[in-house]
């Protein structure tokens, strides 16, 4: 047994006073001894291999050790994750309020991580009662949660504070109101964009990825729910507080009616920096050509990262670099360096006594493929062969001209024998497997080895051309024949996460177009939108690759979670863009200075919750941090300014709701009604004429009279129209009493 168990003594060169080192690693005897509770075994014995000896480095590894120290590493990050909430529930409170004792929002942020809280819980629950495996990937779900949910956030706040003075004075139900006409179609172009997104994610035939993106669509869908009902209502509530004047913290305290908060706590210098300077800066010519000429130098060096990218994967990521697994390995690869993966062709329910032509034809084949080595091979079925010739050839159950037993039952009576009593055949007891029973076969394998591979597409290619020869194998009877070893998981991986990734970001982003175009209901502003979210992509998935990235599972995750991080910060500018009006320039600054600090608030907050993540020493954690410190870099340079650029140059008219008279469009309408009446309705050649004190009650049958007469002589019969169109003066102005399109006045033209 012990000589069964260290298969591999390599002895110190010049004699042998010593031994360098043992290898234990026979999986047979593993599977022969191990207890029926494998885990506490296996915990026991990694728990002996890891004490300190004396003159002796034992390294371990064992079958759930990967799981284990995965889960350590994944458990080890909880202390930063709880660090970074901190922070941004600090950030949130700053940034939300103001710095008074009465308009703070120390209540409202605390209920805005809470949401995002119940949202989690309500994601995961669902999911368990569907049946939805929760991984190891799903540990970012709540960073991913937070950063959707906060951006929001800061968008229904920025609309309350947008709100003018004449809207702020209404009742708070009408000013909820308003805040959420112009921010629930923001919020609702991100929420659906992003749930589009991972419903296409899930339709992946990879089950951690599809269980990933269920576990985030569900938490997406609920986490819009929340924020437009429950955190909306916390909203109206705070605000009812701060109109009765009670402290922001003590909720029960109540200021006198002459408190008011210092002239400092009332300045939004976020907005006025990026209106007033920004904002300024960014419209002029030569800062724009700087920002096309910069946009093309990044997508440049995305697009050659992005086609540059390799596809591998290396289980050792992990677990942490001061692991016991990552030293057993070290030592392994040391003295003991890799020949080539065992694999096996396992031959269940096939009649190996009738089809021996074509398991000999499949173990020739087997032979000569480039990716395994001939010497490698242990093969019972050939070795059973050779002993029937020198040990049955006189017997009378044994077929010389076939060179084979005459029937069944003799073959499998000498398959017993020839493995439990010759020497040859003791060593393939594990390579068939009887009934116990009834002593009946049931399966049998042939073993071998691959020949070292390094490049991943050399091991698919390997693993393809295996399974070919097992498929094509020419079996006169149904079987269940197939080629299979450990590494195939990994390999199989590799054959398709290349494929899905681009298939998962090329449907996602097709029903990203579509969701905009049919939310923002303008083909340029979405083309435009859309536009960034690509350039977004492509530099994340290119400097993914400068920074030493490779495609894996959690790569492939990532990269799919950000198509809804960058929706945000573009959809946001996009939409702000069309409810504005004025010129390009003066609309680009005023979209900036409504929703710019929403867009950069939601990204820093993002960028605060896993910039911890840096220290901790678990590959996941490791690459969430880099790739969305990529994405929110890039998603906020897109979004906050090479947008905006774009949209001053070339972006497209408000909604018809929010166009003033002295928009072009409605200048142009406004001429044709004039035209139609008679009169020519400009500008500067029509004056509206204040109404007579005698016209003011419509129920005085003189003041309709004189109303009418005016019509008459003005050439408009115009029985709706309370004032009266006077005619143009001869130099084009206006006196005293006329009211200036200019100044908001509105003018009744009834045709």
């Amino acid at each position: 047994m012990i000589q069964r168990i260290l298969r591999r003594v390599e002895w110190i060169e010049g004699g042998r006073g010593g031994v360098r080192g043992i290898k234990m690693d026979d999986e047979n005897v593993a599977a022969r001894f191990v207890d029926v509770d494998a885990r506490k075994w296996e915990s026991k014995f990694i728990s002996i291999g890891n004490r300190q000896y004396k003159n002796v480095n034992v390294s371990v590894y064992a079958s759930t050790s990967l799981d284990m120290e995965s889960s350590v590493a994944i458990s080890s990050g909880l202390t930063l994750i709880i660090i970074g909430y901190g922070l941004l529930l600090v950030y949130i409170m700053m940034m939300l309020g103001k710095f008074s004792l009465v308009e703070h929002k120390f209540y409202v942020s605390l209920g805005g991580v809470l949401m995002v809280a119940m949202t989690c819980i309500v994601s995961v629950g669902i999911c368990a009662i569907g049946g939805f495996v929760y991984s190891v990937l799903n540990s970012i779900l709540p960073f991913l949660l937070l950063g959707i949910g906060v951006d929001d956030m800061f968008v229904i706040v920025q609309a309350w504070d947008n709100l003018t003075a004449d809207e702020k004075a209404k009742p708070v139900h009408e000013k909820s109101a308003l805040a959420l006409k112009h921010a629930g179609v923001s919020i609702t172009v991100t929420s659906v964009t992003d749930m589009i997104a991972f419903a296409v994610g899930a339709t992946t035939i990879l089950p951690g990825l599809r269980s990933f993106c269920v576990y985030c669509g569900i938490g997406i869908c609920f986490l819009f729910i929340f924020n437009i009902l429950f955190f909306a209502s916390l909203l109206v509530l705070d605000a009812r507080r701060i109109e009765s004047k009670h402290d922001a913290c003590i909720c029960c305290y109540r200021h006198g009616d002459d408190y008011q908060s210092p002239e400092c706590a009332g300045r939004y210098r976020l907005q006025e920096f990026f209106e007033g300077i920004y904002a300024k800066v960014l419209i002029k010519l030569p800062v724009k050509v700087f920002i096309v000429v910069l946009t093309a130098v990044l997508f440049g060096f995305g697009l050659w990262g992005t086609l540059k990218i390799e596809q591998k994967f290396d289980f050792l990521k992990f677990v942490p670099l001061d692991s016991y697994v990552t030293t057993f390995f070290d030592v392994r690869e040391k003295f003991f360096p890799a020949r080539g993966r065992h694999s096996a062709i396992y031959l269940s329910d096939v009649r190996i006594f009738e089809e021996r032509s074509a398991i000999t034809k499949l173990y020739a084949d087997a032979r000569n493929n480039t990716y395994i080595d001939p010497l490698s091979f242990s093969n019972w079925y050939e070795e059973y062969e050779s002993w029937l010739q020198y040990s049955k050839a006189n017997d009378s159950g044994f077929d010389e001209s076939m060179k084979w037993p005459i029937n069944e039952e003799i073959f499998l009576i000498w398959v017993h024998e020839f493995l439990e009593n010759s020497t040859i055949g003791a060593q393939y007891q594990t390579d068939v497997v009887f009934d116990e029973k009834t002593s009946k076969y049931i399966s049998s394998r042939i073993r071998f080895k691959h020949i070292v591979l390094s490049d991943s597409s050399d091991k698919v290619k390997a693993m393809d051309t295996i399974q070919n020869l097992v498929d094509e194998a020419e079996f006169r009877f149904d079987n269940d024949a197939f080629a299979f070893s450990k590494p195939y998981f990994y390999y199989e991986t590799n054959k398709i996460i290349k494929k899905e990734l681009w298939r998962n970001l090329g449907l996602a982003s097709i029903c990203v177009l579509l969701v905009i175009l049919l939310l923002l209901a303008n083909g340029n502003a979405c083309v435009l939108v859309f536009f960034s979210v690509v350039l977004t992509l492509v530099d994340v998935a290119g400097f993914i690759h400068h920074w030493g990235l490779s495609i894996d599972t959690v790569v492939t995750v990532m990269l799919i979670v950000s198509i809804g991080i960058a929706v945000d910060y573009s959809a946001h500018i996009g939409h702000t863009f069309m409810t504005v009006t004025g010129t390009k320039n003066e609309r680009t600054c005023k979209t900036l200075g409504n929703i710019g600090p929403a867009v950069f608030n939601g990204g820093f907050s993002t960028f605060l919750v896993f910039i911890l993540l840096s220290l901790s020493n678990s590959y996941i954690y490791q690459v969430f941090f880099k790739v969305f410190l990529l994405v929110v870099m890039f998603g906020l340079f897109h979004g906050l300014v090479l947008l905006p650029v774009l949209l001053s140059w070339i972006g497209p008219s408000p909604f018809p709701e929010y166009r003033e008279p002295t928009d072009p469009l409605s200048k142009e309408n406004e001429k044709q009604c004039g035209n139609k009446a008679g009169v020519d309705n400009g500008v500067t050649h029509v004056e509206v004429c204040p109404p007579h004190a005698e016209y003011h009650e419509p129920t005085d049958l003189l003041s309709k009279e004189k109303e009418k007469q005016y019509d008459t002589e003005a050439g408009v019969d115009n029985v709706a129209f309370d004032g009266e169109i006077c005619p143009p003066k001869a130099n084009g102005e206006a006196d005293g009493n006329v009211f200036d399109n200019q100044n908001n006045a509105e003018t009744k033209t009834v045709r």
